[in-house]
């Protein structure tokens, strides 16, 4: 795992180094040249990935020299098929250099993206801390039912239909995109467990708030939205401790923070910029 994000480093240095015109201002050594376009020993160590800034010097080095041999043939390449791309003009290719253009935004925007989730990481402390909190929710067991429908309309409509009195088991067996529950009035065949790897973890909070009888506001969920209703709630069948959903909860909790910290930047970057939209003149 290692070798591939060295070498996909090494590439992107290649990368940096091809935007250049093959100059040749890299400070360092030079480990490996292709006609002008030359890596220096300089390159390499800043290229590689963040998790060698915590390892031992004597393991770093060890793997180094077991591994630079791969990366630096691996860059050569690179740079061989890059300049016989340009000589053959690949890249004034008008499909090509549609690309081209969009790679200095991706990269800007992928770059704003990590600065923003710089500091989310959870610790085992804050882990422990929200397991305390919610550990009866870890002792409790759900039976849901769901309604999935194709569009954030139709899930505010069945929603609304739901707080009117509307029943949920009819409305799932009319309406529900999900075959397999919506036989059965939406009900899935299975408790859930809290702590239950299946699931993402925000969507996990949302089902384990809902009381007895409870139905949710929509869910996104890959390309549809979901209505959710705790059916029943009881005692688990076995007791979850904080050390087997440890890592798990850990990483939930940094993942849950990522997407806020993301949205927070968004929402902040929109209001102020004129944004415009017109969806509906996509037909």
């Amino acid at each position: 795992m290692m070798k591939r994000l060295v070498i996909a480093a090494l590439v992107a240095a290649s990368a940096v180094a091809l935007a250049g015109c093959g100059k040749t201002g890299s400070k360092g050594q030079v480990i490996a040249r292709v006609n002008k376009a030359v890596l220096t020993d300089q390159d390499f160590y800043e290229m590689l990935p963040q998790e060698f800034s915590g390892m031992q010097p004597a393991f770093k080095e060890a793997w180094i020299a077991a591994n630079k041999d791969e990366a630096i043939k691996q860059w050569v390449r690179t740079e061989l098929l890059y300049q016989e791309a340009l000589k053959r003009g690949v890249h004034k290719e008008p499909k090509i250099a549609k690309v081209l253009k969009e790679w200095p935004k991706i990269i800007l925007m992928n770059e704003m993206e990590k600065r923003a989730i710089d500091n989310a990481q959870a610790g085992e402390a804050e882990a422990r801390e929200y397991f305390t909190a919610h550990e009866q929710e870890y002792q409790t067991e759900i039976k849901l039912a769901e309604i999935v429908v194709a569009t954030k309309d139709e899930a505010d409509a069945i929603k609304a239909a739901l707080d009117n009195g509307a029943d949920f088991a009819k409305l799932a067996r009319e309406r529900s995109l999900a075959k397999g529950t919506a036989a059965n009035g939406g009900e899935l065949p299975a408790y859930l467990l809290r702590g239950d790897k299946r699931i993402d973890f925000e969507l996990e909070e949302k089902i384990f708030s809902l009381t007895k009888g409870k139905v949710s506001e929509p869910v996104k969920i890959a390309n549809a939205y979901q209505v959710i209703k705790a059916v029943d709630r009881r005692p688990a069948w076995q007791t979850v401790k904080f050390d087997d959903i440890k890592e798990d909860l850990i990483g939930g909790l940094t993942i849950a923070r990522q997407r806020r910290l993301l949205e927070q930047l968004f929402d902040s970057l929109q209001a102020k910029a004129t944004v415009v939209k017109h969806p509906e003149l996509l037909k």
